[in-house]
C-alpha cells in the first residue's frame, strides 16, 4: 500500500508505503525523504497492529455473491444510496 504526502517543514510531497518506517527511540516513525521531519510515529504494539491489518485484508477476501444467497436476496443491489430512512412515524 503506498500513499502520498507532504511534509509541514519542507513541503516536499513524497510517496511513502510501510517499508519507509525507521526505528527511533523505541517508536516507528515515517520521516520526510528531504528533511528528515517525523510524518507520522507509531508504537510497536501499533505498527503490529498495522501490519496485521494489512496480512488479514490481504487473505481475507469476502464471497459477498454467497453471502447474498443465503439471506435469499436475489439480483443483488446495484446501487447505493446515501441519505436518512424515513421511518412510518416520520412519513405522517
Amino acid at each position: 500500500m503506498r500513499f502520498k504526502t507532504s511534509c509541514s517543514n519542507c513541503n516536499h510531497a513524497g510517496g511513502y508505503n510501510i517499508h519507509h518506517l525507521v526505528e527511533v527511540d523505541d517508536l516507528w516513525c515515517l520521516a520526510c525523504e528531504k528533511c528528515g521531519n517525523r510524518l507520522l510515529t507509531f508504537s510497536p504494539e501499533e505498527r503490529q497492529q498495522i501490519i496485521r491489518g494489512i496480512q488479514l485484508t490481504e487473505s481475507y477476501v469476502p464471497d459477498t455473491i454467497d453471502a447474498y444467497r443465503h439471506i435469499g436476496v436475489d439480483p443483488l443491489p446495484s446501487r447505493v444510496r446515501f441519505g436518512v430512512i424515513a421511518s412510518e412515524e416520520n412519513e405522517e
